[in-house]
């Protein structure tokens, strides 16, 4: 009698755990890390960070926040900073609805709204970002990353990357305000990488045209 009952016992606590382990595999996300880069080039430092989480209790809702900065060495070039925050909601797979704020030098806070798609794996990353500022000039923005990095060995990686932004406003005749082409190539070993940077960015109506040469280093924070 004593054993039935032990086994039986047994076997009720064994359901249970498994059924919470069920329940927290369900609910169990895996958060891309925050990735830090540092140019250091002729003309500028740029740095900037990267931070998109999905929240572990409810895991269709997530954050995704980016800062960028730009300061020159010579004081008559342009600085610039460029910070948002949102809120996403993932309502297919890869993609996600946002809306937040944006900021960025001369600009006021804006509230904005945009669609993600993220796709990747070891080798490979790419993400798209169209946006919409809701102001009085209703400006438009595209944003576009990319990231190859096959395998060399067992800690190293090959690593190139391409991101381009576009914005521009809905209602001038001239409505260029920002855009820029940023390119690395280098390698990457464990969760740092490192190598050759290139940035070709464009300020204003009249395009403003400042480069940047030099390296760069970023790493990934899990």
């Amino acid at each position: 009698m004593k054993t039935k009952l032990f086994l039986s016992i047994a076997s009720l606590l064994t359901s249970i755990s498994i059924l919470k382990a069920q329940e927290t595999a369900t609910v169990e996300v895996k958060n891309p890390p925050v990735i830090v880069e540092t140019v250091f080039g002729d003309k500028a430092l740029g740095f900037q960070t990267t931070f998109q989480k999905k929240l572990t209790s409810a895991p269709k809702f997530g954050i995704f926040a980016v800062s960028d900065i730009i300061g020159t060495w010579d004081k008559d070039d342009t600085d610039g900073f460029m910070v948002q925050g949102n809120i996403t909601y993932e309502f297919a797979k890869n993609l996600n609805l946002m809306g937040g704020f944006h900021m960025a030098t001369g600009v006021d806070i804006r509230p904005a709204v945009g669609v993600i798609y993220s796709k990747g794996s070891p080798d490979y990353v790419i993400v798209f970002n169209p946006r919409y500022y809701i102001d009085d000039n209703g400006e438009m923005e595209a944003f576009l990353m990319g990231e190859y990095k096959p395998k060399i060995s067992e800690n190293w990686r090959f690593y190139s990357k391409i991101q381009a932004m576009y914005a521009a406003l809905t209602n001038e005749g001239n409505p260029h305000t920002r855009s820029y082409l940023r390119l690395r190539a280098g390698v990457n070993y464990n969760e740092i990488s490192f190598g050759l940077a290139s940035n070709f960015e464009y300020f204003g109506s009249p395009k403003f045209n400042q480069n940047n040469f030099g390296l760069f280093v970023s790493t990934a924070l899990f």
